[in-house]
């Protein structure tokens, strides 16, 4: 088709046909952009004989895709961390571990010492005493030969407490194994420390406590012993708290002897006692539902007794046979703990005033 005047003018200025300006050769060039090379399922199209090869958006595509196939095939290879591998193994075999490590013979309390005076927020464990190693297999020490001596016996804790660190799922199913024991706290302070520690999560499951002064020289004040029962208030579920040892002065002193009627009276003793445990005594009462449910959990050694009696006839203007006349006729710590027991069901009767209570004590 021929071309007319006016085109073929336009085509001139323009400079196509001129040979001159040849036609330019452009590259294809595509414009599909890549958002993210994080995105391993993009496919880019870039034509091959654009740019350098190994500049490509592809090339850098295609080595993320098999960084990442070799990342996930290591992964699969590693080891979980997630669970530890403890627990997976049955309950029943967690427990016996927890019992290997945390619970010993009934018999042998948990003995809390006083809290030093450098550091009083710090619990204080009396370690067990056991036969050394070099004692087992080479005999008593010859302490002829200083170079190898060595000692008969050792201290070592009673339990194995780093099994409670492990992680928290572990502390809690093994916790409740700690608190089965029973502790003994050598002083009112002690028994502060301890249970300040421990927090109030584990203080519901604490099941035995004794108090055992273990020394007559460690005399505590009485409001020692009332911010420890203070401190027992969330205790409702305990089984025994025992008084053993030697009580203070301010105690002891409150007894008095009738000797005409060979009858104690208890009932300013029990005064004191309340003083101390009157919050503990309420507590326990609301939780069981009887005022006399304290009496069943608190008890006084007889040997305690036997200390009270000791001290208050020492300080007595009684003849020595009338003193051995009098142990004679019946067993006085047996009688003092009677008394105690009958004073202290009156006080708790006028103290603790609930509504419909009967005669056990129930409301």
């Amino acid at each position: 088709m021929a071309q007319t005047q006016s085109e073929a003018a336009l085509i001139a200025s323009a400079g196509y046909g001129d040979p001159r300006y040849p036609p330019r050769k452009r590259a294809k060039v595509s414009y599909i952009e890549v958002e993210e090379f994080a995105d391993y399922d993009t496919d880019v199209d870039v034509d091959d004989n654009d740019g350098d090869e190994n500049d490509s958006p592809k090339k850098h595509v295609s080595r993320r895709k098999a960084a990442t196939r070799g990342l996930t095939k290591r992964r699969g290879n590693q080891k979980e961390h997630g669970i530890f591998p403890f627990m997976k193994l049955p309950g029943e075999i967690r427990n016996l571990i927890y019992e290997f490590c945390l619970k010993i013979d009934p018999a042998t309390p948990i003995d809390i010492l006083h809290p030093g005076s450098t550091q009083p927020g710090k619990i204080r464990v009396l370690k067990r005493k056991q036969n050394s190693l070099a004692f087992l297999t080479n005999g008593p020490c010859d302490n002829s030969n200083s170079a190898f001596n060595y000692p008969d016996h050792v201290r070592v804790p009673h339990i194995i407490s780093k099994v409670l660190v492990l992680n928290k799922a572990i502390a809690l199913e093994a916790s409740r194994f700690l608190y089965e024991n029973t502790f003994n706290f050598c002083t009112p302070r002690a028994a502060q420390t301890f249970l300040a520690v421990i927090g109030p999560d584990n203080l519901r499951r604490i099941t035995h406590v004794t108090f055992d002064r273990k020394s007559k020289s460690m005399i505590s004040r009485q409001h020692e012993m009332f911010m420890a029962f203070v401190m027992l208030q969330p205790c409702v579920g305990i089984k025994s708290i025992v008084f053993a040892g030697y009580f203070p002065q301010p105690y002891s002193s409150k007894v008095i002897l009738h000797a005409a009627e060979n009858k104690w009276n208890m009932s300013f003793f029990a005064s004191m006692i309340f003083e101390d445990c009157g919050s503990w005594y309420r507590s326990i009462a609301l939780a069981r539902r009887n005022i006399y449910a304290g009496l069943t959990v608190l008890t006084i050694r007889p040997r305690t007794y036997g200390f009270m009696i000791h001290s208050y006839l020492r300080n007595q203007a009684y003849s020595p046979a009338w003193i051995a006349d009098f142990h004679a006729k019946t067993d006085q710590n047996v009688a003092m703990a009677d008394c105690f027991e009958a004073d202290m069901k009156l006080l708790l009767k006028k103290k603790l005033t609930f509504p419909h209570v009967d005669d056990q004590g129930n409301f």
